[in-house]
């Protein structure tokens, strides 16, 4: 869970400004900035704040961490194994930012063929589960089996023009299907 100063100050009952001072005397490791009301804030993960700060914010994490242990537990087993790689990667790398970090992915990629991954993948991977937790880690195949974007009156349009004996190329077909498509959309948004 990542908490803001502000959060912090809200939760201590005291000042933005002594947080930030001990901030700046303890010098607590950032996540990094991100949006709170369309301003960027610096955020700080909870295991990374001191004990007392730390004991503050324990409750909501345990409710969240109950959360996530029964989204996790719902999960097919093959979404979980992508989960549990990456739970391990970031685990392993927690604190290691640039080139340690780039150091790190290439002995873990010889030391676990079976858990290769990439520099850009981690951070990804970071993002997700700051943003999602465990559900932001567990593989989503086949989520989007089914739905399209392309509406069947568009499909049959371009299945006459395509499947037919000498018909044209299948760029020209799809082309005059994209025509036929847009003049469609002109057509629903003109009318009142």
């Amino acid at each position: 869970m990542v908490v803001t100063l502000r959060e912090i100050a809200e939760k201590r009952k005291i000042t933005y400004r002594a947080v930030k001072k001990r901030r700046d005397t303890e010098e607590w490791p950032s996540e990094g900035k991100r949006l709170v009301n369309h301003k960027k804030t610096e955020g700080f993960h909870v295991n990374s704040l001191p004990d007392d700060l730390r004991e503050l914010f324990s409750s909501n994490c345990q409710h969240e961490l109950g959360l996530e242990a029964e989204i996790y537990s719902r999960a097919p087993e093959w979404a979980r194994r992508k989960a549990d790689k990456y739970l391990s990667v970031l685990r392993a790398t927690e604190g290691l930012r640039g080139s340690g970090l780039k150091r790190f992915i290439a002995e873990w990629n010889m030391k676990h063929p079976e858990f290769k991954t990439s520099y850009p993948r981690v951070l990804e991977a970071r993002k997700a589960y700051r943003e999602q937790g465990i559900s932001g880690l567990l593989a989503r195949y086949g989520s989007s089996a089914g739905k399209s974007i392309v509406r069947d009156e568009w499909f049959l349009y371009f299945k006459a023009a395509y499947l037919v004996e000498g018909a044209p190329s299948l760029r020209s077909c799809w082309l005059r299907t994209l025509g036929y498509g847009q003049t469609f959309q002109l057509m629903l948004f003109l009318l009142p």
